[in-house]
This record gives structure tokens, C-alpha cells and sequence, in this order.
């Protein structure tokens, strides 16, 4: 995920936790590890927030899908908008 921009990692993590499950875990983990490295104002509550929608992404992407499309609008971050509006069924 390293030459990926944090929002089109961000919309990888998605695209995996529909199709690869065994490799979202770890790419959700990198992508918690880069927002927190890359991101000086990040709040604990914030970090908290985006973790949970992470985990509970593959079982419940109704819940989750909302609480990260909102993420990423009040981030701004540049991202692949399909991702979060098209390709998971929710």
C-alpha cells in the first residue's frame, strides 16, 4: 500500500474486505500504522472511531460503510469515490 495515497489505501481496505478477507486483517492494520504516521493531528477518539469501522467492515459493512465514507469526506481525502458509494452492497 505504500504508493497508494492514504484515501485510495483507505478504499483498498474496502475493495478487500468484500474479496480477500484473508489479507484485509493485515492491510487494515498497515492502513491504521500509515493514517497515524502520516497524520499529525489525528485524534484518539478519531483513531478509535476509524479502527472499529475497520473491524467491523467484513461482518456488518452497513455500519461500517457510512462511518468510513464519512471519514474520508471530513478528511478530504482524494479516494477511488466508487469504492464508497458503488462497489460494496450494503
Amino acid at each position: 500500500m505504500g504508493g497508494l495515497s492514504l484515501g485510495d489505501a483507505l478504499a483498498l481496505c474496502v475493495v478487500l474486505a468484500e474479496r480477500d478477507r484473508l489479507r484485509y486483517d493485515r492491510a487494515a492494520v498497515r492502513w491504521i500504522s500509515r493514517f497515524l504516521t502520516e497524520t499529525r493531528d489525528a485524534s484518539l477518539a478519531e483513531v478509535q472511531l476509524v479502527s472499529a469501522a475497520l473491524s467491523a467492515l467484513p461482518a456488518a459493512p452497513q455500519v461500517a460503510l457510512p462511518m468510513l465514507r464519512e471519514f474520508v469526506r471530513a478528511r478530504e481525502f482524494v479516494t477511488v469515490k466508487s469504492v464508497f458509494e458503488d462497489f460494496v452492497v450494503v
